[in-house]
């Protein structure tokens, strides 16, 4: 039994590790290829606005289909396959419609694989114990770490379109890994319907989590798409931005390995909180300078912000989704709170670095990681309230 459960920890690590290196060939340069078609700020912010739109709308309908129909496993690898042949459009693609037609074909697919790769990792570990999401997740840190930094080397040797090749070699790999896995995924016994996933949304608490999620992803999406411009327009260069992106996601490794540690010692929720408020702190930090080493120095902060703020949200939200659309629930999530969020992000920071500036910019990221952080406190006073009555009621 411990030899299954090994190959299958290795099996997972491996595929967070491809899995994340996709993402790092495709954030990090998405810029950089747009910038390289001559397309001004704001046509760059509408291309990222789409790309988080087009989430919105895919996810949950992945999620449905998935719950209702398909196995996590079985999403996820035809979601793979897709990617790793529609990224060629952007071979082709000059003009600004090819460009966005190009966006929304493969984010139809791109946008399910990482909300659906967590959903089914937690199915398996629910169901072996054989490891903890932490453990397992660091590797995709690792992944993305490693083939950024390589990556920014290599488009600076040759041009931006190495990016996409490598893209579409590791989402093959990523296919084949999801089809050796053992564990397979286990179909709802009970099918969910339209209902059951409305009846959800409508759940006060719920929604409001969504809501705090949705303000801070408005930061991060910003923070994603615009942070290469940032390093440049504080002197750093193409090879720089590979090394940023490899300082974020190497950051990330010990946080990923003891987030189980502290979920259990602090509670989901709490960690949360204090990583949205590390990211108010981050960003105004990065408002302040004007030196791309001071820049890549508090991108350190990732550590302590991005996987306590990862693993929070997903496992607060397991515990209040019902069994049986807990596909549907983390998609929902994906797509109100990180996708409308991000897309609120891209496109209204696309305006105000026009318009404002780029560090005008990261002064309003921080803002709404405040406002999200009340919206999370809130939250947690609801749910301390809900303990109260319930000790009042064991009591009687």
């Amino acid at each position: 039994m411990r030899n299954v459960n090994t190959a299958l920890r290795l099996r997972f690590e491996l595929l967070y590790f491809s899995l994340f290196g996709t993402m790092a060939c495709y954030y990090p340069f998405l810029p950089l290829y747009l910038e390289s078609r001559q397309l001004s700020y704001t046509q760059i912010g509408i291309v990222f606005a789409l790309n988080s739109l087009t989430g919105i709308i895919a996810q949950p309908i992945w999620g449905y289909i998935t719950d209702k129909r398909l196995t996590k496993k079985k999403t996820l690898f035809i979601a793979s396959v897709f990617c790793a042949v529609l990224i060629f459009n952007f071979f082709a693609a000059y003009s600004f419609p090819y460009i966005l037609a190009s966006i929304v074909m493969l984010v139809i697919f791109q946008s399910i694989t990482s909300p659906m790769c967590d959903a089914y990792c937690y199915e398996v570990i629910e169901q072996t114990g054989a490891f903890g999401f932490g453990q397992v997740r660091l590797m995709g840190s690792i992944g993305f770490a490693l083939i950024s930094v390589a990556l920014g080397k290599i488009i600076q040797l040759t041009d931006i379109k190495a990016s996409f090749i490598l893209y579409s070699i590791l989402f093959i790999i990523t296919a084949y890994l999801v089809y050796g896995i053992k564990s397979e995924s286990k179909p709802n016994i009970r099918r969910p319907s339209i209902k059951d996933v409305l009846d959800t949304i409508k759940q006060y608490k719920f929604m409001v989590f969504v809501f705090s999620v949705l303000l801070v992803n408005v930061a991060l999406g910003a923070n994603s798409s615009y942070i290469s411009i940032l390093v440049r327009k504080t002197g750093g260069s193409v090879a720089i931005l590979g090394f940023v992106w490899f300082v974020i996601a190497i950051s990330e490794i010990p946080a990923f390995f003891f987030g189980s540690h502290l979920q259990k010692r602090f509670g989901d929720l709490n960690i949360y909180l204090c990583a949205v408020g590390l990211y108010s702190f981050r960003f105004f930090l990065c408002s302040m300078e004007q030196s791309y080493l001071t820049v890549i120095a508090i991108q350190l902060l990732q550590g302590a912000t991005f996987p306590l703020y990862l693993m929070g949200a997903i496992q607060y939200l397991y515990k209040i989704v019902p069994e049986h659309i807990k596909a549907s629930g983390i998609t929902i999530l994906f797509s109100l709170g990180f996708g409308l969020g991000s897309f609120i992000g891209n496109l209204g920071g696309g305006i105000l670095l026009e318009s404002r500036g780029i560090f005008f910019l990261y002064k309003t990221l921080s803002v709404f990681c405040v406002f999200s952080l009340l919206v999370g406190i809130y939250l947690k006073s609801m749910d301390n309230t809900t303990i109260q009555k319930q000790r009042v009621y064991s009591i009687e």
